[in-house]
């Protein structure tokens, strides 16, 4: 079990560094279009898989997919209050999953599925949305643009990371194990514990708002739930992953499941407590 938890730790590491570099090339470069042209793709790719686990027309709901992020692009230049509606819906889906899974209930989401072209849409579509709201709203917590898209990134990356170490290497209480039976109470911890650590630093190097720690213990927290969600939607369909085309992650979805569910839930807490 120690041989093959520390094989599998590798491949994760060595995948997750090949995915890091590149987003750090873009934060060091500070192109906009570029961050966006990234977010486009990956969600194009994102989409196409996720409609590979339904039995949607691919071709169909591919085009309207990017006919949407094509609007949405256009739609922010003039203003952001459709991106803050859109934002807005994400974040209130993802509170009442946590509800459903905080009280074991998710049992009765049957309309939640990979065939549900609504929540796919949403969770999909809010991500892009929160993307073209950070290159448009500068200096959240006096953070430029492309350093707070990394710190949103990095967090959901830790609370995950912490979690599969902690939880693969002292997990004994199991946590919602119809579910995923794998994740633990211990990992959850891990999780949460690593990002007070992490938001501490932060609010104590650039000498910002304790609220800073709240808002980033709440993101961790959505992308365990947004973690949860994606496992609920592959147990109900019957798959281990949702592809294979990240070595020891799996799909795209595998990788990014609690970015698409902290982001928005953290950008409407950023543009509400630093207004």
């Amino acid at each position: 079990m120690e041989k093959e938890f520390k094989s599998n730790f590798l491949t994760r590491s060595a995948t997750a560094l090949l995915i890091t570099l590149p987003i750090l090339g873009i934060i060091y470069l500070q192109n906009v279009e570029l961050l966006l042209l990234s977010v486009f793709l990956l969600l194009f790719a994102t989409n196409n898989e996720w409609l590979r686990n339904s039995n949607k027309n691919k071709i169909i709901h591919n085009l309207f997919f990017l006919v949407l992020m094509i609007l949405c692009y256009y739609l922010s230049l003039s203003s952001i209050k459709f991106l803050i509606i859109v934002i807005g819906i994400s974040t209130f889906f993802w509170f009442l999953f946590g509800i459903f899974l905080l009280t074991e209930k998710t049992s009765k989401l049957n309309l939640i599925s990979f065939n549900n072209t609504y929540i796919r849409l949403i969770i999909l579509i809010s991500f892009f949305c929160c993307s073209l709201i950070l290159m448009k709203i500068e200096n959240l917590f006096s953070f430029s643009n492309f350093i707070l898209f990394f710190i949103l990134i990095l967090n959901s990356a830790i609370s995950d990371s912490s979690a599969y170490l902690v939880g693969s290497s002292y997990g004994k209480t199991p946590l919602f194990s119809e579910i995923s039976p794998n994740k633990s109470l211990e990992g959850f911890i891990g999780g949460m514990g690593s990002i007070f650590i992490l938001s501490l630093v932060f609010c104590l190097f650039f000498n910002i708002s304790l609220s800073f720690v709240v808002i980033l213990l709440t993101g961790s927290f959505y992308a365990f739930v947004g973690d949860y969600f994606f496992s609920f939607l592959k147990r109900k369909s019957g798959v281990k992953d949702t592809g294979n085309i990240l070595p020891g992650h799996g799909g795209i979805l595998d990788r990014i499941d609690s970015h698409l569910s902290s982001f928005p839930v953290l950008i409407i807490l950023l543009m509400h407590f630093s207004a």
